[in-house]
């Protein structure tokens, strides 16, 4: 995927005008602006073979939940059985760590879940669900070590929080986050297992680029811990909780400064560190005056923020190799090299923004303590003067503060003036609310005409984002019409593909910057309402005035996605022979038919192709899980059976399953 990402980062940076049109040209020489046929073959080989194994183990999954008056449950086990012994053979039969392997032990996994299910549902033990978790959990462990698989270690970690949450919920009555300190802190003790496992255990287990089930180790422990630290400045029964925070995150902060040097790691426990000090600077003003407590706040949080940041920055050429930051600088060193730019302009190009889980961070904090300075000052002032003039030039002001805010260069200044811009736009569109009557068409018209102006001012790409956002909800929340959301939700999928395959050509325009907030925006809301779609029938159809069109809605979304799914394809194998680009539109076109109830699984298989196409790896991994929601979603159909939903991702996860033969037969004649 280094290419990928180079490809990426070279398209990033000339829609930030970092680097001009030609040395955009040059650099394509040397590093390929679209995916390579190489990388397609990868991609392609890993997709189908574990799209295969997603959709005939959840086939497997339906089947067995189907209502069966006539089946006798020793054929439903042998059922579930041989699928599982079938995968075994699978696995030891093919090579050790081959991708072949690792789909079938990812199967096996899966399907152990599945049986033990089945035995749960048949014999009505009464055990509770935790047990289930943690008897799967405990079973397919010898699997997952063998397996080395990412994907295998990711379901095994999830199965295991899920066993432990359930648990815990067995020991109240309410939500274990909300049921009291020993539950916090016996959830975080045992996530503190888990990332002992994940740091130390896995790479001696030689499992490949670990790094992100590490991290995933360390937000499932930081949060429990910062939250039961956190209450303990309100309540004294979390005590122990704030005890066992203060020594353990200390050790952790030495460890991932001195030894690893993971930045990401190091940025949660600061913020948790921001959060928990701020908890009890909150509980110790709380007798003081409201003005100065929450401004007093909003400057800690501010200046703790900073300061954090600055010095995870300075972090940040120092970490691991693995980073994106680290290939980074590899990419403008080879850039450099080749005489596309000079150290100067590399020197510029390595000054970048803060990663994007750096900027939710500051983000976080930086709206925490917008909202305290707003609110300290603004509340008081509509206090006083409660009327619209007051209202409208206390919006100015906002507006006004957030565009000068934008001037400044610091990334917390420029996260501020989004908060405080939207809190200006919110009492804007509050005016107009009240002076028409309180009409809520009109609300939402001006909201996002008022949303769209501000794209026009020099708020940041962030604001941006926010602003077209809150224009196309407001927008979608006057459509009533089920049919009309189809046909909308389908138009914006068409032009999220077309942005995304385009990319190359609209870079070099001067709006570039804001052609990626819409697409960025236009992806999400496309991968929103197409999932929308498959769950129509969840609504309460009398009260959306949905009902007489219901049908029409759902042939509709599943149409349209068909038709984007085939033409994306169509157009991606362009370049291809005729005879393998019949066979991928073939392959496409039974894979229409087969899943025409399922439009979101179409649609989100459309978009993560074209993200593909467009380098992005973030929005490709955001379709793929799309698609896993897609089917997850599929379960709870209300228009088709079990059986018929099962038997139609057996006959999508065969036909898949064919695909990915032919490509092997297709790269054997390569070689």
């Amino acid at each position: 995927m280094d290419k990928l990402q180079h490809a990426n980062q070279l398209l990033q940076w000339r829609e930030q005008r970092q680097l001009s049109a030609e040395q955009l040209q040059q650099a394509s020489g040397q590093f390929p602006l679209q995916p390579a046929t190489g990388l397609w073959l990868a991609q392609a080989n890993l997709i189908l073979l574990f799209g295969t194994v997603v959709l005939l183990g959840a086939a497997i999954i339906f089947f067995l939940a189907h209502n069966w008056p006539f089946m006798h449950h020793f054929t439903k086990f042998a059922l579930a059985a041989g699928a599982l012994v079938l995968s075994g053979v699978i696995a030891i039969r093919s090579a050790p760590a081959s991708l072949v392997q690792r789909a079938a032990l990812l199967s096996a996994t899966i399907l152990t879940g599945a049986l033990l299910a089945l035995i749960g549902q048949t014999y009505q033990t009464g055990a509770d669900i935790w047990q289930l978790f943690a008897s799967w959990a405990a079973l397919i462990t010898p699997l997952v070590l063998l397996s080395k698989s990412r994907a295998c270690y990711l379901l095994w970690f999830v199965v295991l929080e899920l066993a432990l949450g359930r648990y815990l919920m067995t020991q109240s009555e309410l939500f274990w986050l909300l049921a009291g300190a020993p539950m916090i802190l016996s959830l975080a003790l045992a996530n503190l297992v888990i990332m002992l496992f994940a740091e130390f255990a896995l790479p001696r287990l030689r499992v490949q680029a670990n790094q992100t089930l590490v991290r995933l180790a360390a937000l499932i422990l930081i949060a429990p811990l910062t939250l039961g630290a956190g209450l303990a400045a309100w309540d004294n029964g979390y005590q122990l909780n704030l005890l066992v925070y203060l020594p353990l995150t200390a050790a952790l902060t030495l460890w991932y400064w001195r030894q690893r040097r993971d930045v990401l790691i190091l940025a949660l426990l600061a913020f948790s560190a921001i959060t928990v000090a701020t908890a009890m600077l909150a509980s110790l003003l709380e007798s003081a005056d409201d003005f100065f407590a929450m401004n007093f706040l909003a400057l800690f949080v501010i200046g703790a923020s900073a300061g954090t940041v600055i010095w995870l920055k300075k972090l940040l050429p120092g970490s691991s190799k693995k980073n994106s930051l680290s290939n980074h600088s590899e990419l403008t060193t080879q850039l450099q090299h080749a005489s596309i730019i000079d150290a100067a302009k590399a020197q510029q190009l390595q000054i970048v923004t803060s990663p994007w889980w750096l900027q939710i961070l500051l983000g976080i904090a930086a709206w925490i303590a917008s909202i305290l300075i707003v609110g300290s000052f603004l509340g008081p002032l509509l206090a006083l003067a409660d009327n619209n003039p007051v209202r409208t030039v206390a919006a100015a002001v906002l507006l006004a503060a957030a565009i000068w805010l934008t001037s400044r260069k610091q990334e917390f200044l420029q996260q501020m003036a989004v908060a405080i811009a939207l809190a200006g736009q919110g009492l804007l569109v509050y005016v107009i609310y009240d002076v028409s009557g309180l009409n809520h068409e009109i609300a939402r018209y001006a909201c996002a005409v008022i949303s769209i102006l501000l794209l026009l001012s020099p708020l940041n790409q962030l604001h941006q984002r926010a602003s077209l956002s809150i224009a196309l909800l407001c927008l979608l929340s006057l459509v009533s019409s089920a049919p009309m959301l189809a046909v909308v939700s389908s138009l914006l999928a068409l032009a999220a593909a077309l942005l995304w395959c385009g990319r190359l050509k609209w870079v070099n325009l001067s709006q570039a910057k804001t052609i990626k907030s819409l697409l960025e925006v236009t992806t999400v809301a496309a991968l929103a309402l197409t999932l929308f779609g498959q769950c129509l029938l969840w609504l309460d159809a009398g009260y959306y005035r949905l009902d007489h069109q219901l049908d029409m809605a759902r042939a509709l979304y599943s149409a349209l996605g068909s038709v984007l799914l085939i033409s994306t394809v169509f157009w991606l194998s362009r370049l291809a022979t005729v005879p393998s680009r019949l066979a991928l539109l073939t392959i496409t076109v039974m894979l229409c038919i087969l899943l025409y109830p399922a439009s979101g699984l179409l649609v989100s298989t459309a978009l993560m192709l074209a993200c593909f196409y467009g380098c992005s790896r973030n929005w490709y991994a955001l379709c793929l899980l799309s698609m896993l929601l897609a089917i997850s979603q599929f379960y709870y159909s209300l228009q088709l059976n079990l059986l018929h939903k099962s038997g139609i991702l057996a006959l999508s996860g065969i036909t898949l399953l064919a695909a990915w033969l032919l490509l092997q037969r297709y790269q054997r004649r390569l070689v």
